[in-house]
Formats: C-alpha cells, structure tokens, sequence
C-alpha cells in the first residue's frame, strides 16, 4: 500500500520541446540555460524552405551548423514548404519532389550525424493543393517507413477538414498561434487573441489524428503605409527601435519613419508606421488555460514553443514555460 501511493503522489516530470528556425545552428547561453530549466530532450531544427523560383522548385535558407547540437538532444528535422509550390504541381513533380525531400534530409542528417525517428512538414495546404499535398505525404510516408512524419495543422484546417481535408499522417501539431487577420484598424494581436482563438477551440477534440501543440513566443512588427498593412516584420529583419535619428516612438512598442531606409532587403519610407505584437507571460497563460480546457489531456502529446531565441526569453522565463506545461499537462 504504501509504494502504490508513493507511485501515486510522485509528479511526472514535465518536457519542454521547441522549434529552431533560425540559420545557423548556435545555442547561446541563454538558449541551453532555457533547454535545461525546461527538461527539453528534443527539438524541431528547420532543415530548408522549399519554395517556387523561376518556374523551378528549390530548397531555400539551408540550415547550418547542425554539428553544434548537443548529444543530448533528438532532433525532428522540420521542412517548411510554401503552399505556391503545389499550386500546379503535376503528379511527377509530386513524384520528384518527394524523392529530393527524403534525399536532402537524410544526406544533411547522414552529414552531421543525427538520427532521428520523426520528420515533420510544415505546409498550410489551400483548399486547391490539398491533393497534390496529400500525395505528397503519401510518397513522403512510403520512402521513409522507418520514420514517423507529421505534419502542422492550422486553427482554419481543424474547424473546416471536410473543406480542408484530413493529411493523411498519423501525427500532426497544432499551431495554437497567427489566428488574427491582419488588416488596417486592427487593434488585437494577431499572434494570439482569446476572441479568435474562441471561434476555433471546440474543434479540436473531434480532429481524427493524434495532436501534439505549439504555442508562441515570438514576436513581429506590422509594417503599415498611409495607414494600411503591407507586410509584417520578422524579428531578424526588424530594425534598430533606439536609433532617434530614423525612428520616432509614438507610444511603446509603435514607431513612424522619420527618414527613409533600407534594412536587410525591405525598404522603410518617410512614414511608414511600425506596429509591435509579441507574446507575454499573460497572454501566454491565457492561451495555454483555454487550449487546456478542450483537449484531452489523458491522451499523449508534446508541448512545443515557438520558437526558440533568447530575445524571447526577456519577456517568458523559464518559470512561465513549467506554468504552461503544468497547465497543459
């Protein structure tokens, strides 16, 4: 009696996972500070892009330094493909396609000595390409049987799947996150709001494949020009926010282009506006508690974070990642 309520009482010991976008593959301090107060064992490195150039399909943004991951960590390769590429796609192009997909992951993994058992693609498929997508998986599935694939899934492809369809993997992530519409007056954060989450949530529980889920904790800057969206900012592409002499603060986290520039390919002209949404620990809580109270928790799934980088880590401490895995978990 007494070691079945030890076994009882005793607390599961609770994992992090996150994604790697950037690169080049190199953990700060902060970056392996976070991995260990979070107990991560495994992470999702995007390996390439893939993408449409001059009518041809190409990999794009290859990650390097994957010599640098610690031992300790498993390793999901992830490959980003734009829904573009599938628009036309003919069934040998499906065909090739797959077999550079598995050729280039398995020669970057081969080359940098990881192993790994799961592969994942990250497509947000259009009612129009869900076909040549899913065929795709197929052919994906079928040259890597070894190998678990899974792929993301967006808020839009749980409530509506008879109109999106159903990927045909056994395993997918769902991307609690980037469900606001951007638009000119906008005034919630498009990352995540409770009120666009709200018209999603119900679906999940009845979604038919198995579901780990990812939150954020990034951040971007809306770009706007005579008072419209033309684009957002990635955090690697925003510019420096205390340079007085280009940049006027109107109030915290929204700035006017006082002279115009160009900064890392993306041109900022005299009165452009920058508008600052990122995630906090409230708004991160509060996403996890409403995603908490419509899945099935008896069930196995992965939290996973998106994405990691120190500069996150000035808003979201370690502590707040346990809260989110406590409440999640």
């Amino acid at each position: 009696m007494v070691i079945i309520w030890i076994a009882s009482c005793t607390s599961k010991k609770q994992e992090a996972s996150f994604y790697y976008w950037k690169t080049n593959f190199k953990l700060s301090e902060t970056e392996s500070q976070t991995l260990n107060e979070t107990n991560t064992s495994s992470i999702y490195i995007r390996f390439f892009d893939v993408d449409k150039k001059n009518d041809s399909i190409v990999p794009l943004g290859l990650v390097s330094g994957l010599k640098n991951i610690p031992d300790s960590l498993q390793i999901i390769p992830t490959i980003f493909i734009t829904n573009r590429t599938l628009l036309g796609a003919t069934k040998k192009d499906v065909c090739v396609l797959a077999q550079n997909l598995s050729s280039k992951i398995n020669k970057m993994a081969t080359i940098n000595n990881i192993n790994f058992n799961e592969f994942q693609i990250d497509c947000d498929w259009s009612e129009k390409t869900k076909t040549v997508y899913f065929d795709l998986l197929q052919q994906l599935q079928a040259q890597t049987s070894d190998k678990t694939l899974s792929v993301t899934i967006r808020l839009h492809q749980i409530k509506y799947p008879l109109r999106s369809g159903i990927p045909p993997v056994k395993k997918g992530v769902l991307m609690f996150y980037n469900m606001g519409k951007l638009n000119d007056t906008q005034s919630k954060n498009s990352i995540y709001n409770a009120e666009d989450a709200s018209k999603y949530i119900s679906y999940i529980k009845a979604y038919p494949i198995q579901l780990d889920y990812a939150l954020p904790i990034f951040s971007w800057q809306v770009h706007k020009r005579n008072d419209k969206v033309i684009g957002l900012v990635s955090k690697d592409e925003i510019p420096d926010t205390t340079n007085n002499e280009i940049l006027l603060k109107l109030n915290p986290g929204t700035f006017k282009i006082k002279s115009p520039f160009l900064h890392k390919g993306r041109y900022f002209m005299q009165g452009d506006e920058l508008q600052t949404e990122q995630i906090n620990k409230a708004t991160l809580v509060e996403a996890a508690k409403l995603l908490s109270e419509n899945i099935d928790k008896t069930k196995p799934h992965k939290i996973i974070f998106f994405d990691l980088d120190e500069t996150h880590f000035k808003h979201i401490t370690h502590e707040t990642i346990k809260e989110v895995l406590d409440i999640l978990n």
